[in-house]
C-alpha cells in the first residue's frame, strides 16, 4: 500500500471501528506500521472547539469541521491540506498533504 491509497470497507465488515468507512493511507512503513485516516465520520466539533486560534473567532479556520479519523490515538489532531510549503508535510499524491509543522509568530 502506498500513501494516498483509499481503502473502502466492505459494507458489512462487522468491526464498528471500520464498518462503512473510507480510509486514506497516510503512512505504510515496515518499522512504523500503517497509519490511515477515516474520512467519512464527521463530528459535531469545529476546529475552534479544540484549538485556541491566533486569529479571531470570525476566521474561516474557526468553522472548519472535524472528523473522527479512527480508533487509534483519538486525542490527536491530524490534518489534510494542499500547501506543499508546510515544513514536514507528507505528500499523499494529487496535491494532498498530511500534517507538518504548524508555524506561529516568532
Amino acid at each position: 500500500m502506498t500513501p494516498g491509497t483509499l481503502l473502502i470497507s466492505q459494507p458489512f465488515l462487522g468491526d464498528p471501528n471500520f464498518e462503512r468507512s473510507v480510509v486514506l493511507v497516510c503512512r505504510d512503513a515496515p518499522d512504523d506500521g500503517t497509519f490511515g485516516l477515516v474520512l467519512n465520520r464527521p463530528t459535531e466539533l469545529l476546529l475552534s472547539d479544540v484549538l485556541t486560534l491566533p486569529l479571531d473567532s470570525a476566521s474561516p479556520a474557526a468553522a472548519l469541521p472535524l472528523f473522527a479519523g479512527g480508533p487509534v490515538e483519538p486525542d490527536t489532531l491530524h490534518y489534510l491540506h494542499r500547501c506543499p510549503a508546510v515544513p514536514g508535510a507528507a505528500a499523499l499524491g494529487d496535491g494532498v498533504y498530511w500534517g507538518g509543522a504548524v508555524c506561529g509568530p516568532a
